[in-house]
């Protein structure tokens, strides 16, 4: 079974959710999510 980062999982439902914009204070905690972002 394939796995999936917490972090991918939320990228996915925020771009299934049609969200393209998020806002956030840049630190540690957050830093998996930028990864995450969108493939380009």
């Amino acid at each position: 079974m394939a796995r999936m980062r917490a972090v991918d999982a939320a990228a996915a439902v925020l771009r299934r959710e049609g969200i393209t914009t998020l806002f956030g204070i840049a630190g540690a905690a957050i830093n998996p999510l930028y990864s995450a972002g969108p493939r380009r």
